[in-house]
């Protein structure tokens, strides 16, 4: 059933209680419109409602599949850091470079920062 179809089956098929009915027309007076343009707006609205409510599972889904890419990719990501200290660390290793190496080495790097007048990302 196409939309507008939908639309005049379920307005030929509402029957309004009496006290609904006045206030229903009481509205779309208000709103400067018919009745009949009054429920056809609810109507849609409902309809809306119903076909975002057939679509929000698969929405659900979507961002569960979502959420489980982006845990993969922060899990590669982690173990990409640490095969890279690991390659740093074994490089070191091969090229006799230890800690002390490398702390001689940050102290020269704050020295200079120093020097240079750059401030540490730290701060």
């Amino acid at each position: 059933m196409k939309k507008s179809s939908k639309n005049d089956y379920v307005l030929n098929q509402v029957k309004t209680p009496i006290d609904e009915n006045i206030q229903l027309q009481q509205i779309a007076e208000s709103a400067n419109i018919t009745k009949k343009a009054l429920m056809e707006n609810i109507i849609s609205s409902y309809l809306h409602e119903e076909k975002v409510s057939e679509l929000l599972p698969n929405m659900i889904d979507q961002n569960r599949r979502l959420s489980e890419f982006l845990n993969d990719l922060k899990e590669i990501t982690v173990k990409n850091y640490a095969s890279t200290e690991q390659m740093k660390n074994l490089l070191y290793e091969i090229a006799g470079l230890d800690d002390v190496f490398d702390k001689e080495t940050q102290k020269f790097l704050e020295k200079e920062k120093q020097e240079l007048g750059i401030k540490d990302d730290k701060d």
